[in-house]
């Protein structure tokens, strides 16, 4: 891949983006190396056309899947991810810090990570949805720090927002762990308020928002209901998996 980099910046041949996405995407599964995917992301003016803001945040977040598919360290993401933001200019969204959490929280117990990515977040000023907050109390209790994770929980509560079911039992379990029963007594007191849509959600990570899900629900029931009266988007699971 590298001789092939090579040759194609020598001769100047442009690539198309897809072909680009592709060799990103591929070294997921290549065991040795990944170094040829930073080589033409930190050289991309010389492998193809100039790409619109929107696709280059497309190809490091696939980037970013990819190191995280082979456990790269923290700082790896990190250089990037600051290249991304500081060099380029180019601001990940709200999924991409949650997916990195998740992959950084449960797959590497990386401390560290989450809390820089965390901090990321309000620097780049990204409103934080009750998906990012679930990750981030599930990364802190996977990180070994349920007390992090309870503080993430009262911010969400302040905020009107409340996490789901499952998220509290495992922030119950964490705490149980370091014996605070006086925050276990606050969240089991919230228990018969569930979240608005489930925590767990195949194709979620890095790639889809609650906020798109409400935009893409509202456009095809208008269609539905055009000639009914409108009718308050239902919020339990069955109906929300069923979109």
């Amino acid at each position: 891949m590298d001789e092939l980099l090579s040759k194609i910046k020598r001769e100047g041949i442009k690539l198309p983006f897809f072909t680009i996405k592709l060799i990103i995407d591929f070294h997921k599964n290549n065991i040795y190396t990944v170094d040829p995917t930073f080589k033409i992301l930190r050289e991309i003016e010389q492998f193809c056309d100039p790409l619109p803001e929107f696709n280059m945040k497309i190809l490091y977040c696939s980037l970013f899947r990819t190191l995280s598919w082979k456990r790269h360290s923290g700082s790896d993401v990190v250089a990037m991810l600051n290249e991304m933001i500081f060099q380029h200019g180019i601001q990940p969204d709200i999924q991409t810090f949650t997916g990195l959490i998740y992959y950084f929280g449960r797959k590497y117990k990386d401390l560290k990570a989450v809390k820089y990515l965390s901090a990321m977040v309000g620097q780049c000023d990204l409103e934080r949805d009750v998906y990012f907050f679930q990750i981030l109390i599930r990364a802190y209790v996977w990180c070994h720090k349920p007390g992090d994770a309870y503080r993430v929980f009262e911010e969400m509560r302040k905020s009107n927002m409340m996490p789901d079911f499952a998220t509290r039992n495992v922030l119950c379990k964490g705490l149980k762990m370091e014996n605070k029963l006086n925050e276990i007594a606050a969240i089991k007191s919230t228990l018969d308020h569930d979240a608005v849509l489930p925590l767990t959600w195949h194709g979620y990570i890095f790639k889809v928002s609650f906020a798109y899900l409400s935009r893409v629900y509202n456009i095809y029931s208008s269609s539905f209901l055009a000639n009914q009266q409108p009718t308050k988007m239902p919020m339990d699971n069955q109906v929300i998996r069923s979109h």
